[in-house]
């Protein structure tokens, strides 16, 4: 993914954090992604895909490479293929195909905002844009279908990639769009990706922060702050054969799990994991 405005990565632990407006009061706000990638378990359905891109890829170039093209690769002289460096490389196909999907899912995410900020939401502005960008082909079909829900919707742009701030708990995130959908104020977030339940706890987060900064510093009211409590939140699941919009949990309780995924970040993976564990008080190895 493209890198926030104000945004840092911590090289000791990879996680993501944004500058504090004032950091003289308040240290660096961790980013939202950072605390639901630390703090719940890792996603099951990864392995799979990895192992079907794999086994997709080798079937593949069985099928269809030539024979000769493969020796010219991997051959060892007499003694045939070097399967070795064979299966080194097939095992990082997935890899190769997860950063062309995140490629895509980049310039999709530009796309979007560039789209969304300058037509405000008018389809036939969008449309104008669509068809006189230089977007590729992999992004044209996604944009397109956007166009279609925007057809059908009245969305009135209020701001887009926005970074928000909740210094009360110490974090920040950027907010793709905030709109009014049919007359009904919005967070939504871009996924071009798998959609996973933990967005919810992503766009609840953006729905209780306390302000937003822009690109100069500037530090603004939280969109529709004054009837926050009618906000609503959604992901926009963009993918090159149909757009769906998901409305997400943004209830109080929703709020309080990512709040307590915050506390187990900071208490459990910060400190007491490493403390967890004390004295050995016997050794079956150390007996005589």
């Amino acid at each position: 993914m493209t890198q926030p405005v104000r945004a840092f990565f911590n090289e000791d632990t990879g996680e993501r954090f944004y500058t504090s407006v004032d950091p003289l009061q308040h240290e660096p706000s961790v980013s939202v992604t950072s605390v639901l990638s630390t703090a719940l378990p890792k996603q099951v359905y990864l392995m799979p895909w990895v192992a079907k891109v794999v086994a997709e890829t080798a079937v593949e170039a069985m099928q269809d490479a030539d024979i000769m093209d493969i020796m010219g690769v991997y051959g060892r002289g007499e003694d045939g293929l070097d399967y070795e460096l064979l299966a080194e490389d097939l095992k990082q196909t997935w890899k190769w195909e997860r950063d062309d999907a995140g490629d895509i899912g980049d310039e999709t995410h530009i796309a979007c905002e560039e789209i969304m900020r300058a037509s405000k939401g008018d389809p036939a502005i969008a449309q104008a844009i669509i068809e006189g960008g230089t977007y590729s082909a992999a992004v044209i079909n996604r944009l397109e279908h956007l166009l279609v829900w925007l057809q059908q919707h009245d969305v009135d742009v209020v701001d887009t990639e926005f970074t928000i701030y909740n210094d009360s708990y110490g974090y920040a995130g950027s907010c793709d769009l905030a709109a009014y959908v049919d007359n009904v104020p919005h967070l939504l977030d871009f996924k071009t990706g798998r959609v996973n339940p933990d967005a919810a706890l992503q766009l609840v987060a953006y729905k209780y922060g306390e302000y937003t900064v822009d690109s100069n510093g500037n530090v603004h009211p939280m969109p529709f702050f004054k009837d926050m409590h009618k906000c609503e939140c959604a992901v926009i699941d963009l993918k090159p054969t149909f757009c769906r919009v998901v409305q997400t949990d943004s209830s109080d309780a929703m709020f309080c799990i990512f709040i307590h995924l915050m506390s187990l970040r900071a208490d459990w993976f910060g400190r007491e994991q490493k403390n967890a564990m004390g004295a050995v008080t016997f050794d079956s190895r150390k007996v005589d």
